[in-house]
């Protein structure tokens, strides 16, 4: 699954921790990653990127 992402997305470098943690969770059924850097996430169609300002109410989507 990674190896597809990494191909998909042509990521290369330091991005490819992240999207290793996408792949992980898709594989896992996973669809949401609460994260403090929701924009290295954004462009990864297969789950959802969510601040936790997001979850309390704090930020408007």
């Amino acid at each position: 699954m990674w190896l597809q992402f990494v191909a998909k997305y042509e990521v290369s470098g330091k991005r490819s921790h992240d999207v290793r943690l996408a792949a992980a969770m898709v594989a896992s059924g996973v669809e949401r990653v609460l994260t403090l850097n929701p924009q290295d996430f954004r462009s990864l169609a297969e789950i959802e990127a969510v601040h936790p300002r997001e979850v309390l109410g704090m930020d408007k989507k």
